[in-house]
């Protein structure tokens, strides 16, 4: 029985441990290993992290390490990592957690480093919601400095979205440009061409709104299906409204 216990005991932790393409980092190589990524993703959480929330970071990290996503991008610029923070015993990362502001009731809290910047790392605000792939995968689209390809967006049509969102664009050559992507792609990319022509006919006012739109539709009961195509359709509403920001920061 005792025999058991152990071995249970051992099967437990493995499982808890599983965050395939995660980092394990420590106070010794954290600023190491994040000064040569572009863009890191850092969960802090008790030294044997288990859960809906771990178990949803550790599928967001294959995602990102194209471990299970399809397609042919594998994020080199973008480290997923933790950090195992002790408050007994050894205390280990405990000072690490502490510089930034973690406590243990916080956990898991999630940082985000762009360019080596270890001073102002951007917080990802989970409040009492479970975490999801979905939603990490808009924090990163949003607020990474390296390009993040989430599902359902095409780098292509990405760079295009980028220039089209710039002030003194042509918006009519580059959705000409779009269709012609448009037309040798699956259904969802069809939703760039769909945003960049109402973008023209009715103002940008008209991305901010469909944002608004997808993200209720998600408090509704809808299938997963659904669900799937609606977050798809939020990562390509973000890539139009992150490279609007960016260049209102040029602006300035």
């Amino acid at each position: 029985m005792q025999l058991f216990t152990i071995i249970l005991s051992f099967s437990l932790i493995n499982l808890s441990l599983a965050c395939s393409g995660c980092i394990d980092l420590d106070e010794l190589t954290f600023e190491k290993i994040l000064s040569k990524f572009k863009t890191a993703l850092v969960k802090f959480d008790q030294s044997f992290p288990y859960g809906e929330n771990h178990e949803a970071f550790a599928a967001f990290s294959q995602q990102i390490n194209n471990l299970t996503y399809t397609e042919t991008t594998n994020h080199p610029d973008v480290l997923i990592a933790t950090v195992g923070v002790k408050d007994y015993g050894d205390m280990e990362n405990k000072k690490l957690a502490d510089k930034y502001g973690v406590s243990v009731e916080a956990f898991p809290a999630i940082k985000l480093f762009n360019d080596g910047n270890l001073e102002q790392p951007i917080s990802f605000d989970l409040g009492k919601e479970k975490l999801t792939v979905s939603k990490l995968f808009l924090f990163l689209k949003e607020h990474a400095s390296a390009y993040v390809k989430a599902p359902g967006c095409n780098e292509e049509l990405d760079e295009l979205s980028k220039q089209f969102m710039a002030k003194k664009s042509d918006k009519n050559s580059i959705l000409k440009k779009a269709k012609a992507i448009v037309e040798k792609k699956k259904s969802i990319a069809k939703f760039y061409v769909t945003l960049m022509k109402n973008s023209i006919e009715k103002g940008k006012e008209f991305i901010a709104l469909q944002q608004e739109r997808m993200t209720k539709l998600l408090g509704d009961k809808i299938s997963e299906k659904k669900s799937e195509e609606i977050n798809k359709k939020l990562n390509i509403l973000m890539s139009f409204k992150k490279y609007d920001q960016e260049n209102k920061k040029e602006e300035l």
